[in-house]
């Protein structure tokens, strides 16, 4: 595990070792037995240092006067990475006189009451719910508690919207007449709403009722949501609930961790400690916050026009090829994404992976994202982690930290209008759904049924080809856990990319969608596809690469996925024939230049285990349950064994395949396009411009109309490409059937 050097580490509170003769200290941390193979007086020494004041730089200067610098960093890195020394909290204190409003009435509104004023930092004042929603609309507070006694649902939806109207936080706890529910908490315009939540459950309802009969929230207002608290939940227990909330206040208020964002506690009476945890999220069926959208409108009451694209005129030469096609020189694209990091406001490490097996080989970095709903940007941010590869360690860093900025970019976050209509009434203005409709092969599914009348959330997209704007369903747009209407199979983040300028980011998201035409098609499609020979490769470096990987006991092998399309697609393969544990891992890399494609196929599939278990990549620690479900063993791979490392098939050449000098960013996504219409003539190529204002880092979402092979897991929608793959490509005489296609679990 990495650190910053200038971080300050502290020893875990729960750490304590025994030395015994045989140059072990075992100990134990936060409940974990450690042994480590140490000498006693030298780990003494540097947790002498760790003392809550000295940085990891400071440290290794004063032990590197003992010891070597390189292997005291290590040594640094093991503790780190064990939990027995960690970085030292620099959460910011609490502002002054959080301005609190309690609202309700009853028995937990009292026990709340009673917490917070034992807070001389909680400035506090207490109203009723009626005398709430009476007042002015002026914030005077900074969050709210609801606790109320007997209310309707409809109480507590004026409520949630006065809240909103506010932009004010607020934490619910009440008892809904089976538990003591508290939370979520609510941050407006970040985080679902109350009625989000009233409309999960109606959703859950409305599933099992004729179309007729279905209801919606104003169903539901005059309904009891909360009841008065009956004596089998005792005052110790809402004393217990009303701690917890107030902690979480001043979480929210130091912009620490949240327990109650997106979930919500239930306690039950008969069983003191039986607690449940159910999650929320935004929902557009939610008739007042639109799934947090701020720009949602119905195309019925206000159609609306499609926004201004971002898309420079001027031509992009192209400056960087390592790995893919740039506009930015390495010096432009690092100041861009610094700059990027700093203005966000938010903890983003992007870091070494050197747990990776492959580190001594080429560089993996990882990047992390840290929760935060307070920062420089309108949005609240999830914890993640992403990764990034390349030959050489700029490279790498750039992959990893554009994949963080794709993967912030793509979730949906509220900020981008959303329009809800039926195909039907804006079918000239949309991309032809009736193709989708017609891939999709199991009906029996969660998944919305397309018809011309049912309602669909649409986004505004751009066309390359023609220039023109189209709506097309924002579920082909947006990641996250968003419900929209009109998700008729699995979305994924195909299609998705960031760059250091739009046009780059569409470049590099066309590539994806043909990369991921390409994979599916040829896995599913059981014929072994040709070989590539990689020593026929004109990079020097690579095959010093591989070289150094088979020196290590493992097996390449290189497949040619590139279709009718013609946009060359490479899946490279790692085995380690002596470990079915830890057996293979793939990789997948496309470009119009087959050198790069080939690079980013072998550099993705050197990511291995660093991907699926950064802390321990190469345990051996499973049990048979956990083999099956372990996307890199022997066990989960049979079909891939048999098809791409043992089947037979041509051989073909890197060296044989067309070359072609490309000077521009601008005739590259030309290229595409080119290939795109001469395979598939009536297929529109557009894109949605995802980027975030306050992060300023180009991205984009890339759809390709018509016979597309779209990536969805599991294939639920599957192009008619795809069932004639074997025909087109000259190696059958008659379609496939779609339960004939391999359509199980794969490593991605």
């Amino acid at each position: 595990m990495n650190y910053n050097s200038l971080e300050v580490p502290v020893v875990n509170e729960t750490y304590f070792g025994v030395a015994d003769d045989k140059g072990r200290v075992i100990s134990v941390v936060s409940g974990d037995l450690k042994v480590i193979k140490c000498s006693r007086s030298a780990l003494s020494k540097v947790l002498s240092c760790v003392d809550g004041r000295n940085s990891f730089l400071e440290i290794e200067e004063k032990m590197g006067a003992i010891y070597p610098v390189e292997g005291v960093k290590n040594y640094l890195e093991v503790l780190l990475s064990e939990g027995i020394i960690m970085v030292k909290p620099t959460t910011e204190s609490a502002p002054k006189n959080i301005r609190i409003q309690l609202v309700g009435s009853g028995r937990m509104y009292d026990a709340i009451k009673k917490v917070l004023s034992h807070y001389s930092d909680f400035d506090v004042a207490n109203a009723s719910i009626d005398d709430t929603l009476k007042q002015p609309v002026v914030n005077e507070y900074d969050i709210s508690i609801v606790a109320p006694a007997l209310s309707t649902y409809g109480v507590l939806h004026n409520f949630n919207k006065t809240m909103i109207s506010l932009k004010r936080p607020y934490i619910p706890c009440y008892f809904n007449g089976k538990h003591i529910s508290v939370g979520p908490l609510y941050i407006p315009g970040k985080t679902a709403c109350f009625e989000c939540k009233t409309m999960h459950y109606i959703r859950e309802l409305n599933k099992n009722l004729p179309l007729a009969d279905r209801i919606n929230a104003r169903d539901v207002d005059k309904l009891y949501a909360a009841y008065d608290i009956p004596n089998s939940f005792d005052d110790a227990r809402l004393n217990y609930y009303a701690c917890a909330i107030c902690d979480e206040v001043r979480r929210w208020a130091t912009n620490d961790k949240l327990s109650l964002i997106d979930t919500e506690f239930q306690y039950a009476a008969e069983i003191e400690d039986a607690i449940s945890k159910v999650n929320y999220f935004p929902t557009t069926s939610c008739a007042c916050c639109h799934g947090m959208n701020r720009a949602y409108t119905k195309w019925k009451d206000s159609p609306t026009c499609p926004p201004k694209t971002r898309v420079t005129e001027s031509v992009e030469n192209i400056c960087y090829t390592t790995g893919g096609l740039r506009s930015k020189n390495e010096e432009a694209t690092k100041k861009l994404l610094d700059n990027a990091l700093e203005n966000m406001g938010v903890v983003i490490s992007v870091e070494r992976a050197k747990s990776n097996p492959f580190d001594c080989v080429i560089p993996c970095y990882v990047a992390t994202l840290e929760a935060s709903h307070k920062n420089k940007t309108p949005y609240y941010f999830r914890k993640a982690r992403t990764h990034g590869k390349g030959m050489t360690e700029t490279q790498a860093y750039f992959s990893a930290s554009f994949e963080m900025f794709e993967h912030i970019s793509s979730y949906y976050l509220g900020d981008i209008p959303l329009v809800e209509a039926s195909y039907k009434e804006v079918k000239s203005l949309a991309i032809d759904m009736d193709a989708v409709s017609a891939s999709i092969r199991n009906y029996h599914t969660a998944y919305d049924k397309f018809s011309e009348s049912s309602p669909i959330d649409w986004v505004w997209a751009k066309s390359l080809i023609t220039g023109e704007d189209k709506l097309v369903p924002a579920s082909m747009v947006f990641m996250g856990d968003i419900e929209l209407k009109g998700r008729f199979y699995g979305g994924t983040s195909s299609g998705l990319a960031a760059g250091a300028s739009l046009k780059d980011a569409i470049l590099q998201a066309t590539f994806e969608v043909l990369e991921h035409d390409a994979w599916m098609i040829g896995q599913m499609n059981q014929i072994p596809l040709p070989f590539i020979d990689y020593s026929t490769s004109e990079n020097e470096r690579l095959k010093e690469c591989i070289s150094s990987v088979k020196a290590m006991g493992y097996q390449v092998f290189c497949r040619d996925y590139t279709n009718d399309i013609g946009l060359p697609v490479f899946r490279t393969w790692i085995m380690n024939p002596c470990n079915f544990t830890h057996f293979a891992y793939s990789g997948f890399g496309a470009s119009i230049y087959p050198e790069i494609a080939l690079e980013r196929s072998f550099t993705e599939a050197m990511q291995g285990d660093a991907v699926v278990n950064p802390n321990h990549p190469m345990s051996s620690n499973f049990s048979g349950k956990q083999l099956i479900k372990w996307v890199n063993s022997l066990y989960s791979l049979p079909y891939f064994y048999k098809k791409d490392i043992l089947g037979d098939a041509p051989i073909h050449s890197i060296s044989d395949m067309p070359k072609m000098e490309i000077k521009t960013v601008d005739d590259a996504i030309r290229e595409a396009i080119n290939l795109i219409q001469l395979k598939l003539p009536g297929a529109d190529i557009l894109y949605v411009d995802l980027t975030k204002d306050g992060i300023n880092i180009p991205a984009t979402r890339v759809i390709i109309t018509g016979d597309i092979q779209r990536l969805n897991i599991p294939p639920v929608s599957v192009s008619p490409r795809t069932l004639n793959f074997c025909i087109n490509m000259g190696y059958a005489n008659k379609p496939a059937e779609y339960q004939e296609l391999y359509l199980g679990d794969y490593p991605h």
